[in-house]
């Protein structure tokens, strides 16, 4: 018995490990609800800050990334609970109003505070990084090289499954 525990044991890891890699690991469950707020009057190239409205002295909020598109140098799910780091994205998250909108954004941003997520957002990083939002359409980022550091910094999930 304790052969076939053991056998399955090693199975069953091996199988987490090789979907890990291929990328189907972890899934994620977006179990809460945002509401979709009224979109923001912007003049093209003006530039915004979206965490400025959030006290992250506070305590309570984790970021997450969830990066679906095939980049390799990034895990799957990221993640970061850390304030100093979510400090560090007041400064990061620098955007800049293009005035245009990219539809096909499939990787995103979540940021929530318990268990309901008050900021989502589509991210790209095909050519530019930047953020898709209904309510502010394409938004680039001013500072790219420091998105990519912080991108870095953050925490892969190594969880089978991730719920937001």
């Amino acid at each position: 018995m304790k052969k076939y525990f053991f056998f399955f044991f090693i199975v069953l890891t091996v199988l987490f490990v090789v979907l890990y890699r291929f990328r189907v690991l972890p899934i994620v469950l977006e179990t809460s609800l945002i509401s979709n707020p009224s979109p923001v009057i912007l003049e093209k190239g003006d530039t915004i800050c979206l965490f400025d409205q959030f006290d992250f002295d506070s305590g309570g909020y984790v970021l997450y990334f969830v990066v679906i598109e095939p980049y390799p140098q990034y895990p799957k799910v990221l993640y970061t609970a850390d304030k100093e780091c979510l400090k560090r994205l007041k400064e990061v998250f620098r955007l800049v109003y293009t005035g245009s909108d990219v539809a096909t954004c499939e990787s995103f941003m979540c940021l929530l505070k318990g268990d309901s997520i008050v900021l989502k957002m589509y991210m790209s990083a095909e050519y530019t990084f930047g953020l898709q939002s209904s309510q502010y359409g394409w938004l680039k980022f001013a500072q790219q090289e420091e998105f990519k550091e912080l991108l870095n910094s953050l925490t892969p999930v190594y969880s089978p499954f991730v719920r937001l």
